[in-house]
C-alpha cells in the first residue's frame, strides 16, 4: 500500500463516476476493490479527506490547512454507489458529493457512450445517501453540454436541477460541470443561479483554483493504487522528466 513519495501536492479533489466490476467497456468505471485501495492510500498518504464545502470555506479564506485536503466526489449518480461505493466510504469513515443529474433519477444513463444501459439512482436511493450524510451536487437537470445551450435553456438547466437539491434537503449548492465544458458564460450563471462553487475535469491541484473552477482529477477503469498514486503525487524523477520534455518542446 505505502509507495515512496517525495511530494504530496494538495489540496487535492478525486472524480469517480461508476464504481462496479460489471462494465468492461467503460473506462470510467472502477472496481470496489481498486476504489477501497485508492482511499486507503489516500489516508495513509496523510490527506485529510473532508466535506466539499469545508474545502470551499478554506479556499475562500486561503486557510493553510487545506494543503493536505482531499474531496471525493462522484459525477452522474450511479445506482452502483449505493452498492460498491457507499460501504466502502462507511467502512473507511469518509465523506464525499455525488453530483447528480436531477432530470433523470432511476433512469438509464443515456448520456453514457460506453454504458447506455447504466441506471442511476432514483429519489429513494437518494434519500437514503443522503441520510448517510452524503453531499448531493447538480450535474445539471439533463446532463447538459452547457455551452451549447441558449441563455434561457442554460438558466432552466441550473435552476431546475438547484431546486431538486434543496428538495431534497442539500444546503450546500455546488455543481459539476458536464463533460468538464464550460465557459465565462458559465461561470456566471452558476454565480447567478445562487451556487457556492462548480467543479471542472482538470488533473492538478485544488490550490489557487477560482471557486467556480476548481479543478478535479479524474479516475479511470485502468489505474491501480500505484497508478493512481503517481497521478497524484508523482515521483521525482516523473517529474523531472516532464519538466525536460517541456523545455525540450519550449526550444523546438
Amino acid at each position: 500500500m505505502n509507495f515512496k513519495i517525495r511530494h504530496l501536492p494538495g489540496p487535492i479533489v478525486i472524480m469517480y463516476h461508476s464504481i462496479t466490476a460489471t462494465a468492461p467497456s467503460d473506462p470510467f468505471a472502477v472496481s470496489r476493490q481498486a476504489f477501497s485501495g485508492q482511499i486507503g492510500w489516500l489516508l495513509d498518504a496523510g490527506y485529510d479527506i473532508v466535506p466539499l464545502p469545508t474545502l470551499v470555506e478554506g479556499l475562500k479564506t486561503s486557510d493553510p490547512g487545506v494543503g493536505m485536503q482531499a474531496v471525493i466526489t462522484f459525477d452522474d449518480g450511479y445506482l452502483d454507489f449505493v452498492e460498491e461505493a457507499l460501504p466502502v466510504l462507511e467502512a473507511f469513515g469518509v465523506p464525499a458529493t455525488v453530483f447528480l443529474v436531477t432530470g433523470m433519477l432511476g433512469e438509464k444513463a443515456r448520456f453514457n457512450e460506453h454504458s447506455p444501459d447504466a441506471r442511476l439512482m432514483d429519489e429513494d436511493d437518494v434519500l437514503s445517501i443522503r441520510s448517510c450524510g452524503i453531499g448531493l451536487g447538480s450535474h445539471t437537470h439533463s446532463h447538459a453540454n452547457l455551452p451549447t445551450l441558449d441563455a434561457l435553456a442554460l438558466r432552466r438547466e441550473l435552476d431546475d436541477s438547484k431546486e431538486a437539491l434543496i428538495r431534497f434537503g442539500e444546503t450546500f449548492l455546488s455543481l459539476s460541470y458536464p463533460w468538464g465544458k464550460y465557459s465565462p458564460r458559465e461561470v456566471f450563471a452558476a454565480r447567478e443561479a445562487g451556487y457556492a462553487c462548480a467543479l471542472e475535469v482538470n488533473p492538478r491541484t485544488a490550490a489557487g483554483s477560482d471557486l467556480y473552477g476548481i479543478s478535479r482529477f479524474g479516475v479511470t477503469k485502468d489505474q491501480d493504487t500505484k497508478a493512481f498514486s503517481r497521478m497524484i503525487a508523482p515521483p521525482l524523477s516523473d517529474r523531472l522528466s516532464r519538466k525536460a520534455r517541456m523545455l525540450s518542446g519550449i526550444r523546438n
